[in-house]
C-alpha cells in the first residue's frame, strides 16, 4: 500500500460526538476530598472515581498507521492500606530487536489534599518518573504520586502512541479496587475491521455507536486508479474521507477483582475489551486479511534461527548418545533427560526463543528456559527420537487466545517426546521425574510446534495429586496415640519432597506440628524414591488421656479436606485446580476398655457431571472402628456456572470429614 499511496491525517481528533464524562482532569471538588467510603463497596481501602480513555488513529509517513490513546485516571485514597494505589506503572511494548515500538507522550500527575478547608495541589516532577526495561520486549514507566495520605485524591493523565494496530490496547473495566465510572471511546477508520470482544467477567456495559467523518489527504506518485507507480510520474494530492466508526463503552459501579482460592491467571479474569485486527481495506488496494493464525505462527517459529533452526543442533549430545548405545526408546529418552538435566541449570529467564540452545548452552552449563528445553528437543532428535517443542503460558501469566495467536502471550517452552504413540512432557529446569511438568506449566493448553503443522496439547491431562493415609488410634499408658503413615505419589510426592529439602528435618517436623492443636509430633521418618515420585512419611502424634467420661475423636484429621475453601456464595473467577485429586484416609480406632462408641453415618456425594465423588464410610467390629474418607476429583477446571455445585460438594465433604467418633464410658 505504501508503494502506491501515502496518507496524511489532516483532521484533529474531536470529541464533538463523545459522551460527556463526569470529571475533567485538574478539576477536583471538595466533595471528592471529603468522601469517606465507596458507597457500593464500603470495605474498599481506595477506589477509582473515574477512568477513561480515547483511542484514535494517526498516520506517520515513515511508519504508516498508528493509534494513539489518551488516558486519565482519578483515585480516592480512604486509608493507609490504600496508599499503595499511588504507585503507578505504565508498560510500553518496545522490543530490543525490531522497528516497531510504543512511545509514551504527555504524562502529568497530581495529588490533592484538603488542608484548612482549602484544596492543596502537589505536582509529580519529571525527576520522579523512572523507566525500567523489564525484558527484551517490555519497558515500564513507574512513578509514585507525592504527598499521598488518607483522604487524598490522585489523578494522572497520559498519552501513548503505538505502531501495533493489529491489537489495540486492551481496556479494563475491572480493577483490583472498585471503579465508579469507566469509559473507553474509540474511533476506527473504515479501512480497518476489528473483532471487538468483551471478555472476562460479564458486567453491564452501555455501548453507543455512530459514524464520524474523518478527512485524509492522499499523496501519490502514480495513477491511483490503476495502482501504477511510475518513477517519473508527478505527485498528486487529493482529499479522501473515511466514514469512521465511533464507539463509546461505559460501565459504572464495578466491583473489584479479589483473590479467591484456586484462582489462576488473574489477567484473564477482569471484565475488559479486546481488539483484534481482522481485515485491512485501503483505498485502491485489494482487501487483506491480517488476523494471524496458528498455522502461520507454527511456520514462523520453525523458520526462526532462535527456534526452529536450533532443533537440528543436537550434535553436542553425540558422545552421550554413543555411550547409551542401542537402548530401547524409553530408556534412551530417560537417560538423555536425566543427563542433560544434571548438566545445565536454568537462569530464571522466561522466553520462547533460544539463541544459545544446543552446544552453547551445554558449554555455559546454564541458559534461559528456551535454551534448556530446545536443547532437550535437539538431543532427543539426535538420538532418533520423535520430539517437538511446546510453547505455553505459565500459571498466572494468562491463557493464550485459542484462535488468534499473540507471541507475547507465550513465555515458556518445554520438550515433548513421543514413545509408543504417547506424548511425554519434559522440562529440565525442574527436579521432577521424566514425563512431568512443574506446576507453573499446568495452565490449559500449549501449542506443539511441528513440521507437520502443529496443534494443541492439554498440559494438565496427566497431572494428579495422590495421597494415601493410614492411621491407627489407640490408648496406651494414659495417652491417646495416633500412628500416621502417609504415602504420596506424583505431584503430592514432589511437593512434599521439595518442602522437606527446603526446610530440613527439624523445621519440617516443627511445621508439621503446627497442624495439630494440643498434640505433640514425634518419631518423624521421611523416605523417598530416587526419582522422587513416591514419598512415605511416618510420624506419631500423642495427647494426654485422663480417662474422661466422654472422649471426642476426629478420625479424619490429616490428609483430607477438612475446611471448605469456597466460602463465598458467588464467585467471579473460574476454579482452576492444577491437578486431579485423589485423597484416601483410612483410620482404625481401638476402643479403650470400658468405653462404648458412637460412630458417624456413611455418606456418598457426587458432582452432577460425575467428575467428582466423595465416599465416607464408618463401621465397627467388636472393639475396632474403621473410618474411610475417599475423594476422587477428576476435573480440574470449573466455570462460575458450576461453582455452586462445587461449593456444595466441598461443604458436604468437609462436614463429613469433621464428624466425630464419640467414646463414652460404660455405666
Amino acid at each position: 500500500m505504501r508503494a502506491i499511496i501515502v496518507l496524511f491525517c489532516l483532521c484533529i481528533y474531536s470529541t464533538a460526538l463523545a459522551q460527556k464524562r463526569p470529571i475533567k482532569f485538574g478539576k477536583i471538588s471538595k466533595e471528592e476530598l471529603k468522601l469517606s467510603e465507596c458507597e457500593f463497596y464500603p470495605d474498599a481501602n481506595a477506589m477509582i472515581l473515574a477512568e477513561y480513555a480515547d483511542i484514535y488513529f494517526l498516520y506517520n509517513n515513515d511508519k504508516g498507521f498508528q493509534y494513539k490513546i489518551n488516558g486519565t485516571t482519578r483515585k480516592k485514597i480512604f486509608n493507609s492500606d490504600g496508599i499503595d494505589e499511588a504507585n503507578i506503572k505504565i508498560r510500553l511494548y518496545d522490543p530490543v530487536s525490531g522497528t516497531g515500538k510504543e512511545d509514551l507522550g504527555t504524562l502529568r500527575a497530581f495529588t490533592y489534599n484538603l488542608v484548612g478547608g482549602k484544596v492543596q495541589k502537589d505536582k509529580l516532577e519529571n525527576k520522579e518518573k523512572y523507566e525500567t526495561r523489564i525484558n527484551d520486549y517490555w519497558v515500564e514507566v513507574s512513578f509514585a504520586l507525592p504527598n499521598v495520605r488518607e483522604g487524598s485524591v490522585i489523578e494522572y493523565t497520559y498519552s501513548k502512541i503505538s505502531d501495533y494496530i493489529s491489537n489495540l490496547q486492551t481496556w479494563h473495566f475491572q480493577n483490583s479496587i472498585p471503579t465508579k465510572y469507566s469509559n473507553l471511546q474509540v474511533t476506527i477508520p473504515e479501512y480497518f475491521t476489528y473483532q471487538i470482544n468483551q471478555v472476562g467477567n460479564i458486567i453491564p456495559v452501555t455501548t453507543l455507536e455512530s459514524r464520524k467523518e474523518e478527512q485524509f489527504t492522499l499523496v501519490s506518485t502514480g495513477n491511483i486508479s490503476t495502482g501504477y507507480v511510475g518513477g517519473g510520474s508527478p505527485t498528486r494530492r487529493s482529499n479522501i474521507s473515511s466514514q469512521s466508526t465511533y464507539r463509546s463503552y461505559v460501565a459504572k459501579n464495578i466491583l473489584p477483582i479479589e483473590e479467591e482460592p484456586y484462582m489462576n491467571n488473574k489477567p484473564n479474569i477482569p471484565s475488559r475489551l479486546e481488539f483484534q485486527l481482522m481485515k485491512v481495506d485501503y483505498p485502491n488496494s485489494p482487501p487483506k486479511t491480517v488476523a494471524g493464525s496458528y498455522d502461520n505462527l507454527n511456520r514462523t517459529l520453525l523458520d526462526r534461527s532462535d527456534f526452529g533452526t536450533v532443533l537440528n543442533r543436537g550434535n553436542f549430545a553425540k558422545d552421550k548418545i554413543e555411550e547409551i548405545g542401542e537402548l530401547d526408546p524409553w530408556k534412551r529418552a530417560n537417560a538423555l533427560y536425566y543427563w542433560l538435566r544434571g548438566s545445565v541449570v536454568w537462569n530464571d529467564v522466561y522466553t520462547i526463543y533460544g539463541d544459545d540452545a544446543g552446544r552453547e548452552t551445554f558449554k555455559n552449563k546454564e541458559g534461559s528456559i528456551a535454551d534448556l528445553n530446545l536443547s532437550m528437543v535437539a538431543a532427543f532428535r539426535e538420538a532418533n527420537l520423535v520430539s517437538y517443542p511446546i510453547i505455553l503460558s505459565t500459571r498466572g501469566h494468562g491463557i493464550v487466545h485459542p484462535t488468534y495467536p499473540n507471541y507475547s502471550d507465550f513465555n515458556y517452552v518445554v520438550a515433548a517426546v513421543v514413545l509408543d504413540d504417547m506424548v511425554f512432557f519434559c522440562d529440565i529446569s525442574s527436579a521432577l521425574p521424566f514425563g512431568r511438568l512443574p506446576t507453573r506449566c499446568l495452565n490449559g493448553n500449549g501449542w506443539m510446534v511441528s513440521e507437520d503443522g502443529g496443534g494443541w496439547v492439554n498440559l494438565k491431562s496427566n497431572a494428579e495429586l495422590t495421597t494415601s493415609v493410614k492411621i491407627n488410634m489407640n490408648v496406651e499408658n494414659d495417652k491417646l496415640i495416633s500412628k500416621v503413615q502417609e504415602t504420596s505419589y506424583n505431584y503430592a510426592a514432589y511437593n512434599e519432597y521439595t518442602s522437606y529439602k527446603k526446610l530440613g528435618h527439624e523445621d519440617y517436623q516443627d511445621n508439621l506440628a503446627k497442624s495439630f492443636d494440643d498434640w505433640s509430633v514425634d518419631d518423624l521418618q521421611f523416605e523417598s524414591t530416587d526419582l522422587r515420585d513416591t514419598v512415605t512419611l511416618d510420624f506419631v502424634i500423642t495427647k494426654d488421656f485422663e480417662g474422661e467420661d466422654i472422649i471426642y475423636l476426629q478420625p479424619i484429621f490429616y490428609g483430607a479436606f477438612t475446611e471448605n475453601p469456597f466460602v463465598r456464595e458467588e464467585r467471579m473467577a473460574p476454579v482452576d485446580f492444577p491437578y486431579k485429586f485423589k485423597k484416601v484416609v483410612f483410620n482404625k480406632i481401638q476402643v479403650p476398655e470400658g468405653y462404648i462408641a458412637e460412630i458417624p453415618q456413611p455418606g456418598l456425594i457426587k458432582l452432577p457431571d460425575g467428575s467428582g465423588t466423595f465416599t465416607f464410610s464408618a463401621s465397627q467390629f467388636e472393639d475396632e472402628i474403621t473410618i474411610l474418607s475417599n475423594l476422587n476429583l477428576q476435573k480440574q477446571d470449573f466455570g462460575t456456572d458450576s461453582y455452586p455445585y462445587l461449593r456444595q460438594f466441598f461443604q458436604l465433604m468437609t462436614e463429613k470429614n469433621n464428624e466425630m467418633v464419640v467414646l463414652k464410658k460404660a455405666k
